[in-house]
């Protein structure tokens, strides 16, 4: 039953993340303060020492030597925020992070907040030494109280007000170099997992 119930409720979340992302890329491509900016989907973490990490990266948005790597959040309503590294969520510990989806047991570690923007910013800049890389989170198709938190690996944008964020650090428009697209387009999250993509 465990099992059933886990498994549920990780396809529940998956849900749940892919309908934020495609809002969110619904977003910056209706948006003028994003035109001219290279958008890419879906790229998983650089290999390192031909070992390569589950996390992915959800947006990274381009333009001339800079990246920022953006992290979408679509959570269910309530009031999120950090006691030290722990997630709370209202007056309780955030446990949906805590159930390791490999052997369906609680982890205490997993109630601490994601480190995913951590290591990815460590993992592009050794892949993109030349670039300058930075990171945001961005929570979409949520109440505005759930912006409040502020992790300390990212800082944290409602959808809208991260498009101005987004402008105000790439402008102004620059053009990126073919070997940092090229780079960009072999992280492709799909291709780099082996799946299948038509």
């Amino acid at each position: 039953m465990t099992d059933q119930f886990d498994g549920a409720f990780s396809k529940k979340n998956a849900k749940a993340g892919t309908a934020g992302e495609q809002l969110y890329l619904r977003m910056l491509g209706a948006s003028k303060l994003t035109r001219g900016y290279v958008i890419r989907h879906r790229l998983a973490h650089p290999q390192e020492n031909g070992v390569r990490t589950k996390g992915d990266v959800d947006f990274a948005v381009v333009n001339g030597d800079v990246m920022l790597l953006v992290d979408v959040k679509m959570w269910a309503e309530g009031r999120y925020w950090c006691l030290g590294d722990i997630l709370m969520k209202d007056f309780f510990p955030h446990v949906k992070n805590a159930i390791n989806e490999v052997t369906g047991r609680f982890e205490l570690s997993g109630l601490r907040v994601s480190r995913n923007m951590e290591v990815a910013k460590a993992r592009y800049a050794r892949k993109f030494p030349s670039m300058k890389i930075a990171t945001m989170t961005v929570f979409v198709g949520t109440r505005p109280d759930v912006a409040a938190l502020q992790m300390r690996s990212s800082p944290t944008y409602l959808g809208k007000e991260s498009l101005q964020v987004i402008s105000s650090v790439l402008w102004p428009a620059a053009e990126v170099r073919p070997e940092v697209l090229q780079l960009l387009d072999s992280l492709d999250h799909d291709l780099a997992h082996g799946k299948n993509v038509a």
